[in-house]
């Protein structure tokens, strides 16, 4: 299905080199930006534009195409290839990567995930340029406080519907008590020294990944990547929802990524200690629908929806979060 071609999105493809554009059709996926397939005389490119907001105002486009400079310059190719950017119409144009999302996280997609985070650290002095990730976190202190802040904002939801009330209730009552248990240790509790922080795609995980014939995966989306803290990255990887990464990989994991970084062992018992938080934290992400840049986010990504729409919507949402609190149950202990 052909759409309007957005404005300034054929000057893009000249600047990028390839040639004159043709059409435009939408891409599935992009759940707070618009993603669409550029049809050009030179073979397809992926167009997208970024949603921008007054309540929300992280450089989307500047994060990513920053972050993917950096890698496609060190070698990094199971990334998009960033082609040109328009940062005045929050617009940038990447390569196309043909592909599904994995249906389910095997062992060697998640091997390849761990290669790709163990590249990225290779790249530490070419991108020491780039900026914290998103809701970085250097202490544990900073990862308590980021989870409490995105359960506080839910549990204060105003009850402007049931669904909204349930929302609210759902954390009030059963996460908030479930972030309250897990003690962190605040023993020598000092900011993580740079050589010990990772540069990081943030919101990592096989949701954001497509994978070929062959089984190769290229990893997507990296408005919120940057420098941060490794434990956070491994916490992200294991408790995204879309594609469940099974918990019989995360020693490994987690091992494989710690031994990147100078003392393994406090990196790895890092990770144990946060785990539990990063449950909590998925929880409140699937339930952002209900706040008011959430659903302006959809919106802009999505299109106009229905009353009935947007109910079906939050309503699989508060699903959603019901099922990864059961999960959360079923995890082993992690200690602190």
């Amino acid at each position: 299905m052909t759409i309007p071609v957005p404005q300034g999105a054929a000057r893009l493809v000249e600047q990028a080199g390839l040639g004159r554009l043709e059409g435009v059709s939408p891409l599935a996926g992009g759940a707070n930006n618009r993603v669409l397939r550029a049809d050009t005389t030179d073979g397809p490119a992926v167009l997208k534009l970024y949603f921008h907001h007054p309540h929300d105002p992280r450089d989307r486009l500047g994060t990513e195409y920053g972050f993917l400079s950096a890698a496609w310059a060190g070698g990094i190719r199971c990334v998009p290839r960033p082609r040109a950017a328009d940062p005045a119409r929050h617009m940038a144009l990447y390569g196309f990567v043909p592909g599904t999302r994995p249906a389910a996280a095997t062992a060697a997609l998640v091997d390849q995930a761990a290669g790709f985070v163990a590249a990225l650290q290779r790249l530490r002095l070419q991108a020491d340029h780039l900026p914290p990730g998103s809701e970085a976190c250097f202490t544990l202190a900073d990862h308590r406080a980021t989870v409490e802040r995105r359960l506080a904002r839910l549990a204060a939801l105003a009850p402007e519907t049931d669904l909204h009330a349930a929302a609210s209730r759902l954390v009030r009552d059963e996460a908030l008590p479930r972030f309250h248990a897990v003690i962190l240790s605040a023993d020598a509790d000092d900011p993580l020294p740079p050589n010990r922080r990772c540069l990081s795609p943030s919101d990592f995980g096989f949701h954001n990944a497509l994978v070929d014939g062959d089984g190769q995966a290229v990893f997507l989306d990296f408005e919120y990547a940057g420098w941060d803290d490794p434990a956070k990255l491994v916490g992200d990887f294991f408790h995204q929802p879309a594609v469940p990464v099974a918990m019989e990989h995360y020693p490994a994991f987690r091992d494989r990524i710690a031994a990147l970084f100078p003392e393994p062992e406090d990196t790895a018992r890092r990770c144990d200690a946060v785990m539990p938080l990063y449950g909590l934290k998925w929880v409140a992400i699937v339930l952002n629908d209900f706040l008011p840049a959430g659903g302006s986010r959809r919106a802009f990504s999505a299109g106009p929806e229905t009353a009935a729409g947007t109910a079906t919507r939050l309503r699989r949402q508060l699903d959603k979060a019901r099922s990864a609190l059961a999960r959360l149950a079923t995890l082993p202990a992690f200690p602190a």
